[in-house]
């Protein structure tokens, strides 16, 4: 993904070394969500609904948010790889799971009572990003998919899953 994250389509490129810490860090950020999303699950101890649209009457405004951001992540996300533009789909993948997901949206569930539906959202968005992640993270998120066959309702590899719409 550091590689990916610098490219720019038809020039040569030096890859920095401060690329390849940064998304080495990330790929730690997408390992602590992941534990995260286990602690929380069995700290729970009831079922965990799949997320659906017919619950959105019941979202919070910080589930709303979440959601409206990981749709407006997929549109720029297929608009940049309908493009060619790599480091651009991998750039808005970044920002949307550090900064939105990780920094924000998972600080807001610590601290909830009834962590039921938000448990259901965070799951939906998360895997939601791995698989927009797939293709530039490919053993990364494979290996966190398979690790958390457990909180899904299929049982296929990730390569094989349809993309988010």
């Amino acid at each position: 993904m550091g590689v990916v994250s610098v490219t720019v389509n038809g020039k040569d490129f030096s890859l920095p070394r401060d690329k390849v810490i940064a998304f080495r860090n990330f790929a730690k950020k997408i390992w602590n969500m992941e534990m995260f999303m286990i602690i929380m699950f069995g700290e729970y101890k009831q079922r965990v609904p799949y997320y659906s649209s017919k619950i959105s009457g019941k979202l919070t405004k910080e589930d709303k948010t979440i959601l409206s951001k990981l749709e407006k992540t997929i549109r720029l996300v297929n608009k940049s790889l309908a493009k060619y533009r790599f480091a651009d789909a991998s750039d808005t993948i970044y920002h949307f799971m550090w900064d939105d997901l990780a920094s924000n949206y998972l600080e807001t569930i610590k601290d909830k009572d009834d962590k039921k539906l938000s448990l259901s959202v965070f799951r939906y968005v998360y895997f939601s990003c791995l698989k927009l992640l797939h293709p530039f993270m490919p053993f990364v998120t494979e290996c966190i998919w398979q690790e958390t066959e457990a909180f899904r309702d299929d049982t296929k590899p990730l390569i094989v899953t349809s993309w988010p719409k």
